[in-house]
């Protein structure tokens, strides 16, 4: 440049150029990481709380003395596709071990939870309501 001359030379506006844009690129991928975790964080949610109504179906089920037994179904309308499948067996101590998962047909690792339940009898006398006897 020549003494006393004002402005920019276009490599240094080509350079500037080059910088914002590096910066630009660089917030579009972090925005479209933080969109992608955001899905899998309710898709996660919506997977946890599929299974935990299960879960809390089976207790209520071996509580009032049904017998609870293994299944699969697709839960209702959702986000995305589930594939819900439960298992319940024997604890041993009087107890029932049950175990529901919520996967995905897309082969994503399944979501899974654990409980027991106390199996009642249901005698004559109104126990089983819950009433003392």
């Amino acid at each position: 440049m020549r003494r006393g001359q004002e402005g920019f030379s276009l490599v240094e506006a080509l350079l500037s150029v080059l910088v914002v844009s590096a910066g630009l690129v660089g917030i579009a991928r972090f925005q479209i990481q933080a969109w992608r975790s955001g899905l899998d964080a309710m898709r996660l949610t919506e997977a946890a709380h599929l299974a935990a109504q299960r879960l809390d179906a089976l207790a209520v089920e071996a509580s009032l003395g049904a017998a609870p037994a293994d299944g699969a179904d697709a839960p209702g309308p959702s986000i995305t596709r589930y594939d819900r499948r439960w298992t319940v067996r024997d604890g041993g101590d009087g107890t029932l071990r049950l175990e529901v998962r919520t996967g995905w047909p897309d082969g994503a690792a399944p979501l899974m939870l654990r409980g027991a339940a106390q199996p009642r009898r249901r005698p004559d006398d109104g126990a089983w309501l819950g009433l003392p006897d």
